[in-house]
């Protein structure tokens, strides 16, 4: 070992150059580990936020999606009870609700429900006024036929029992309307039957009537035929006599 390196031997001024360059490379090893102390320090406070805001966001996406579910969850029960009664209030609570919903497939299918509900309700209304409008004219064929129309149109399965109330209140107005216009028949056959019978009464009346005077005019005819006969034969007798005196 060289004796010049061996800090033993250094003389004094040596030992304190060899001192102060210790120092300095002290002072830069002891800076170099505090910096990198301090970098992988700020590391890992970067990637702690970086975590925290991914779980945080994590935490909102799952509320979010928990918020659509429970939104599209109460706009199905709104257009269930929207579809079994169709009002104007339900109708509007369900569209109201159907505006909280954020996915855009499932919005657009609740918005085609609600105009399949408004469309319906529209149809059954129809029907209703139909069959009412016949019921108050129920010998026009032609309100009849609209109202057998009007009740076809009720497809929906939400309207299976107002059709079937409608097309048994149809069949009880055609029947009593069938009735009527039996009955009006019948009766018009009779008072024809009647008025016949009546003007052959008249007209048999007429002719005995008739006859009789006829055979009156005849019986007069006769009678004074026989007075013109004996006055003729009382004057012939008169005659003679007064040529016998």
């Amino acid at each position: 070992m060289n004796k010049n390196l061996n800090p033993l031997n250094w003389t004094k001024k040596q030992q304190i150059i060899g001192g102060a360059v210790a120092i300095v490379l002290i002072g830069g090893v002891t800076t170099g580990v505090v910096n990198h102390a301090n970098h992988q320090a700020k590391e890992r406070k970067i990637e702690a936020l970086k975590n925290k805001k991914i779980k945080l966001c994590k935490v909102r996406a799952e509320k979010a999606r928990n918020l659509e579910k429970t939104n599209e969850a109460d706009s199905k029960k709104l257009l269930d009870i929207a579809e079994k009664t169709p009002t104007d209030k339900s109708i509007k609570l369900a569209e109201d609700s159907i505006l909280k919903v954020k996915n855009a497939e499932v919005k657009k299918v609740f918005d085609n429900q609600v105009v399949g509900i408004k469309n319906r309700v529209k149809l059954e209304n129809e029907a209703k006024t139909a069959v009412s409008n016949y019921q108050k004219d129920a010998m026009n064929q032609n309100k009849y036929k609209m109202a057998q129309q009007a009740i076809s149109k009720l497809t929906s399965s939400y309207s299976k029992g107002l059709k079937d109330s409608l097309n048994e209140q149809l069949a009880t107005s055609k029947k009593q309307s069938d009735d009527a216009i039996k009955a009006q028949q019948g009766k018009s056959a009779s008072d024809s039957k009647a008025k016949t019978v009546d003007t052959n009464k008249q007209q048999s009346g007429s002719t005995e009537a008739t006859n009789g005077n006829s055979n009156n005019a005849n019986v007069a005819s006769n009678t004074q035929s026989t007075a013109n006969n004996d006055v003729a034969s009382g004057s012939n007798s008169y005659g003679g006599g007064s040529k016998s005196k």
